[in-house]
């Protein structure tokens, strides 16, 4: 791979749902979430993991310091869940798009 385009795709923060979006349909003509609700709901769950892993599970609410994330087991399920959806769909596409190189 070159060495230019290995260095751009290192430098993309996959977190920022919009931008690796645009990505996928420029570069692979790939719609990675096409339902906008859908996307909310991905973008709720980097900003909470953004929370855990930056604030230690608080909130980001005007320094309220004692406002936790409550977290539960079916959230998390849920969110796998969605998390595999996206996967199943980008490599569906994948698979159609190019399935002429095999």
């Amino acid at each position: 791979m070159n060495i230019k385009v290995q260095t751009k795709l290192a430098e993309v923060l996959y977190h920022n749902l919009s931008k690796v979006k645009a990505m996928y349909k420029k570069i692979l003509d790939i719609d990675i979430i096409e339902d906008n609700d859908e996307m909310a709901y991905l973008n709720n769950a980097v900003n909470i993991r953004h929370d855990i892993v930056h604030r230690n599970g608080r909130k980001n609410n005007d320094g309220k310091k004692e406002d936790f994330h409550d977290i539960s087991l079916d959230m998390i399920k849920d969110i796998i869940l969605h998390v595999n959806k996206l996967v199943e769909s980008v490599e569906e596409q994948i698979k159609i798009s190019y399935s002429y190189l095999s």
